[in-house]
């Protein structure tokens, strides 16, 4: 044997295979952590584009037809009190009729 060459006998070393473990189960917890990292920030885009899209015009138009809505509703309930109150007072008008025509 000379000086440059190395030994054939490889003596195994359970302190290395221990850290070889270790070194590779570090990598999973670390890779596994950073693709948990940037699914996060995919999902706060998700967030910030739908934020976003809520205040296109398309949104506004559908707050106004509701808005719109809104208002007819109100109006045909207003209209129905005056109704109910108008034939309130048709009905004691035919009342007082049918008395005083007795």
């Amino acid at each position: 044997m000379g000086k440059n060459e190395k030994p054939q006998i490889v003596i195994r070393d359970p302190i290395q295979e221990a850290i070889n473990r270790i070194n590779k189960a570090i990598w999973a917890i670390v890779s596994i952590l950073v693709l948990g990292f940037i699914m996060m920030l995919l999902m706060v885009a998700g967030l910030v584009l739908d934020a976003w899209r809520f205040k296109s015009n398309s949104y506004e138009d559908m707050i106004e037809t509701m808005k719109g809505q809104e208002k007819i509703i109100n109006d045909n309930q207003t209209k129905q009190v005056e109704l109910k109150n108008f034939l309130e007072n048709i009905q004691k008008d035919l009342q007082n009729w049918t008395s005083v025509k007795k």
